[in-house]
């Protein structure tokens, strides 16, 4: 074998080693970027989700509530005669000290249990609603059963899907129910309800990019 022929095998070696470790390469860096994403939408979600739940704070705080919460509407599956079960589910919820969350109670719960809450939501309206007053129902022993005097609730809308769920607060003892400023609870629930709503958007936005 001449120098020549020597020098040509090398080269084709060492090409072929290289497309080697190209082709192991390329796998790799597409790896580590699609991680590097995933980490990214993964820190948006704790941002988004700790500044939902630091403003539902500072709503519970401003308002003297026992409760402050989050319900956001879902699809739970069909009926057999394909009609879609819409649910809802407590996706965030702040509590003073001392009360029992509702949380962990209120997950793939059915909307039709509970369409007297959703028609007041749809109102529109930040009252403080008695509990007293309301109908009788499923919802409103729901309400009794966790202690609650008085709610508000507002509806929580997203620009193109529409109403996605609501916001609520709800007050436990009477000191705190006759103690409120009606009027300024309205405008702090207001305030809370856009703020939140911006950030709601954004985990959607977020969602989409997985």
């Amino acid at each position: 074998m001449d120098l020549f022929g020597s020098w040509t095998e090398i080269g084709m070696i060492i090409a072929a080693v290289g497309m080697g470790a190209a082709a192991v390469l390329i796998p790799v860096i597409k790896k580590s970027k699609k991680k590097k994403q995933e980490q990214v939408i993964d820190n948006e979600f704790w941002s988004i989700h700790s500044t939902v739940h630091e403003r539902l704070t500072q709503l519970r705080i401003e308002t003297d509530c026992a409760r402050s919460q989050i319900s956001q509407f879902h699809n739970g599956g069909h009926f057999l005669d394909g009609v879609s079960m819409m649910k809802f589910t407590v996706t965030h919820e702040s509590l003073g000290v001392g009360v029992q969350g509702e949380g962990h109670l209120l997950q793939d719960s059915p909307l039709s249990m509970f369409m007297p809450r959703l028609q007041l939501a749809l109102r529109d309206e930040p009252l403080v609603y008695m509990v007293r007053d309301c109908e009788d129902s499923y919802c409103k022993q729901q309400l009794e059963n966790s202690g609650v005097l008085a709610f508000a609730i507002l509806p929580l809308r997203h620009a193109s899907k529409g109403i996605i769920g609501y916001l609520q607060c709800q007050w436990c003892k009477w000191d705190k129910v006759d103690g409120l400023d009606f009027t300024k609870v309205a405008s702090q629930l207001d305030d809370a309800r856009n703020a939140i709503e911006v950030h709601l958007v954004q985990q959607i936005s977020t969602n989409r990019m997985r």
